[in-house]
């Protein structure tokens, strides 16, 4: 069996009650859309994120972070990041990356 990296990136002054709510949701929409085994997808996390407030350099950075420091069938891992350039994904400021490897 293999594994997927995914992750999901959200504001980091939502505070996390409101970013574990989101993340939640995003789960359960994997699952209902993906299928509950072996998706490859987010829906293959259970659990609350483990919480690392590491406060990388960037969005690269908290990715190469997850991928090397998750395994899968773990738990998600969250780590905060600064995204400073004008044309990323995202507006710069703070994000917490939710992720890991799933299982496929």
């Amino acid at each position: 069996m293999g594994a997927c990296l995914n992750t999901h990136s959200y504001k980091y002054d939502l505070g996390k009650p409101e970013i574990l709510k989101l993340w939640k949701q995003a789960v359960e929409t994997s699952q209902w859309e993906s299928g509950h085994s072996y998706s490859g997808c987010i829906g293959m996390l259970h659990g609350d994120p483990e919480f690392h407030d590491l406060n990388l350099k960037s969005e690269d950075e908290a990715n190469m972070h997850i991928t090397e420091n998750h395994e899968k069938w773990l738990k998600p891992l969250a780590v905060s990041y600064n995204e400073t350039q004008e044309n990323g994904w995202y507006p710069p400021g703070k994000y917490w990356m939710i992720g890991g490897w799933c299982s496929s």
